[in-house]
């Protein structure tokens, strides 16, 4: 090859490769206009930019709860986890992240891609309302949802997600795993009204899980050992499915009183 064909070739490349660099940048620029709000607020919050390193050592809660209350003083938004794992430590009487307004989603990379890991005893994800209201919700959690994140227990005790009091919530694509205790904890969780389940009205756990034809939605999944592995796919607050609890609390998904 002449020197002035490779001159000639090394410019085409040149130029097919700032053609790339130009497409990539209008798309970021794209996405970040997409991730804000008519009135000009940002509603994507990544947790590594509120400080969160996601090396699973590093202490991370203050930065995640960061996201987290950025997301709430914001009306709501998306908090992003990018793949990592995230140390989180409740503190006493406390969980370790706290969901405090409505309209938060939380999303990672992946179910096992972005993972909470529980740095201490007691509950890593609290996305409860603030008291009971039976028949309005008014004082619910609402709107929020999870997805495409894990929960990763570390061997520790305590719920890896408190959801008292909530209603109009999404799940999806959530693994847990390694906890020593129950997962997941409702009560008053579902739309309002007459569609709302609740333990305070639920009848009495049978001993067996229920039949498809015993007047639940579907039949709930066998009880697993404490510190199985779970994972729940496109759950609703809103599924019947819900009604079932195991008699003992070894199994992720049951409810009980607060």
């Amino acid at each position: 090859m002449t020197e002035q064909r490779k001159t000639a070739r090394r410019a085409l490349l040149t130029g097919a490769v700032a053609g790339l660099t130009g497409t990539a940048l209008a798309s970021g620029t794209a996405t970040a206009a997409a991730a804000t709000t008519a009135a000009g607020t940002p509603d994507w919050f990544d947790v590594k930019a509120h400080g969160a390193v996601g090396d699973g050592s590093a202490d991370d809660t203050a930065a995640v709860q960061r996201a987290l209350d950025a997301a709430a003083a914001a009306g709501g938004g998306t908090v992003y986890f990018p793949v990592g794992k995230y140390l989180v430590k409740p503190a006493a009487g406390a969980p370790a992240l706290a969901v405090k307004a409505d309209g938060i989603r939380l999303a990672g990379a992946g179910a096992k891609a972005s993972m909470l890991v529980k740095g201490g005893d007691g509950i890593l994800l609290r996305m409860s309302g603030t008291g009971a209201a039976y028949s309005t919700g008014a004082t619910h959690r609402r709107y929020c949802s999870v997805e495409n994140l894990g929960f990763n227990g570390n061997g520790r005790t305590g719920l890896l997600l408190e959801l008292y009091y909530n209603n109009n919530s999404y799940f999806r694509d959530v693994f847990m795993t390694s906890n020593k205790d129950m997962c997941i904890d409702a009560v008053e969780f579902g739309a309002p009204a007459s569609t709302t389940w609740s333990s305070r009205t639920a009848p009495a756990p049978p001993t067996a899980p229920p039949s498809p034809t015993s007047g639940y939605a579907t039949p709930p999944r066998p009880r697993r050992a404490r510190g199985a592995t779970a994972r729940t796919t496109s759950t609703r607050s809103t599924s019947s499915a819900a009604a079932w609890r195991p008699s003992a609390p070894a199994h992720c998904g049951s409810a009980r009183e607060p």
